[in-house]
């Protein structure tokens, strides 16, 4: 029987490619080498952590509210968000012991190193506070962003209008930087700090979520005024329909992811 003479048909369509960019994954991401200058204990379970920053890393950290990776021991990095502001000459993180990472960077000695990646993230829109006035409201470790913007506006202080800061933690031994709140008073920010759950006698401060004594305030808030928020999900969603009580729409509340 013959063999048909007609060649196989090829396809005349070229294999399509996948059009989507590979994800960068750590590998991808440069890590400098920097010295860690100072370990302080905060409070029990958060510690500041100092370290030296070169030059080319300073030039890249211009918006307050971001983060960077930091790598030590061998570690999976951790994501951690930059406590000191933009052109200062060390870098700051808080971090809260209790993973693999966190533990292994807050053992650090002074003049032992860490790897540390390049700021990431968008940052706060600190442009939309010029000739405003701003409220700063976060919990926990997230006063760490805060802080940041916070050292930033007050280094253009008559750029802005009433600065006041809410920050809201567990027990009374659980408030971080006291001697940088003493500072921020003494500057002008009104600060109102509030505990979840004081303990009985010795706390003459807000009792509460911070949340709660937003909404519990039923004094509108001036217009033009804008937020900045750092902490848990539900806690952002919650301060964002207090504000909106009370007049401020969400487009005026910016997070810093």
């Amino acid at each position: 029987m013959r063999k048909s003479q007609e060649p196989r048909a090829k396809s005349q369509e070229p294999r399509a490619k996948s059009q989507e960019p590979r994800a960068k994954t750590t590998m991808d991401i440069p890590f400098h080498v920097l010295t860690v200058r100072s370990v302080h204990a905060e409070t029990p379970e958060l510690f500041n952590v100092v370290v030296e920053a070169d030059a080319a890393l300073r030039e890249l950290y211009i918006i307050p509210g971001q983060y960077a990776q930091i790598k030590a021991g061998g570690l999976k990095p951790g994501f951690f968000a930059f406590a000191s502001a933009p052109g200062d000459s060390v870098f700051q993180f808080l971090i809260k012991r209790g993973s693999p990472i966190s533990d292994a960077i807050i053992s650090h000695k002074t003049g032992e190193t860490v790897q540390v990646s390049a700021p990431q993230g968008k940052g706060y829109p600190i442009g939309a506070a010029r000739g405003r006035d701003v409220l700063l409201i976060g919990v926990g470790s997230g006063i760490a962003p805060l802080r940041a913007l916070l050292e930033m506006l007050l280094k253009e202080r008559a750029v802005y209008g009433k600065i006041s800061l809410t920050y809201g933690a567990r027990t009374q031994c659980a408030f971080p930087y006291e001697n940088d709140f003493k500072r921020w008073v003494e500057s002008g920010v009104s600060v109102t700090r509030i505990c979840s759950q004081p303990r009985p006698d010795t706390w003459s401060g807000g009792v509460g979520r911070v949340q709660s004594v937003l909404l519990a305030d039923a004094a509108p808030l001036t217009t033009g005024c804008v937020a900045f928020v750092c902490g848990m999900k539900t806690m952002i969603d919650d301060v964002k329909s207090a504000l909106a009580q009370r007049g401020l729409p969400a487009d005026r509340v910016f997070q810093n992811f």
